[in-house]
């Protein structure tokens, strides 16, 4: 496992096809239970940063609700435009725990920008 572990959730908080939102390390994230799978992406769309957290999910897409944007549950990748996708971020459940790695997010968040705060999204 991971380096630096941090517990996200419980495995009953998550709902089949409904996003949880979770902060790690001041990055907002998405948690999403696929029948028995956990995966775990950056929570801000790359159309305009809209919070994915109140996002719904259809069938294996993550759907942003401010624009359509939508994105692959297990990948990240965009279905609109090949150039965009959500970091995806490794999580993985032990027992009624769910993990993330925390070591990976804070790396991922020295490396890239976030500059906007949510009352100056344009949504």
């Amino acid at each position: 496992m991971p380096g630096e572990s941090v517990q996200i959730a419980l495995w009953e908080q998550l709902q089949d096809r409904v996003p949880l939102g979770v902060q790690v390390a001041t990055v907002d994230l998405v948690v999403l239970r696929l029948d028995d799978e956990v995966h775990l992406l950056f929570g801000r769309c790359t159309h305009r940063n809209a919070s994915l957290a109140d996002a719904r999910v259809e069938g294996n897409k993550l759907v942003c609700r401010h624009h359509g944007w939508d994105y692959n549950c297990r990948t990240g990748r965009s279905m609109i435009d090949d150039e965009e996708a959500l970091q995806p971020f490794k999580v993985w459940r032990d027992g009624d725990a769910v993990w993330a790695d925390a070591s990976a997010v804070k790396a991922w968040r020295a490396q890239t920008p976030m500059d906007f705060y949510d009352d100056e999204l344009d949504l």
